[in-house]
């Protein structure tokens, strides 16, 4: 996916060979390519999905950096691994697990 980003270029779908002619695409923007595509989106945005057999889902959203590196000018950041914990703390609360008996 970040390959795609970087390149502009979308790949195959790897398994898809027919649409299911139920499914009524036309009013999404949708594309689902069967060969290389040359893709120059102006907010160059994707995202990968992942749904497992156990029930876990997630989902990453990515958009293209700025053309113009001087337009998000980067900072570093300097921090102590001990500053870290409230995030740690705070992941922990908010991810949710269940356990299957």
């Amino acid at each position: 996916v970040i390959l795609t980003l970087h390149r502009q270029l979308m790949p195959p779908n790897l398994w898809l060979r027919d649409l299911n002619p139920n499914i009524d695409l036309s009013g999404y923007n949708v594309l689902m390519p069967s060969e290389l595509v040359d893709w120059r989106a102006p907010k160059g945005r994707t995202s990968v999905s992942s749904f497992g057999f156990s029930g876990t889902n997630g989902c990453a959203v990515l958009s293209a950096t700025p053309q113009d590196p001087t337009a998000a000018p980067r900072e570093l950041i300097p921090y102590k691994r001990r500053a870290l914990r409230p995030l740690h703390k705070w992941m922990e609360n908010f991810t949710y697990t269940q356990e299957w008996v």
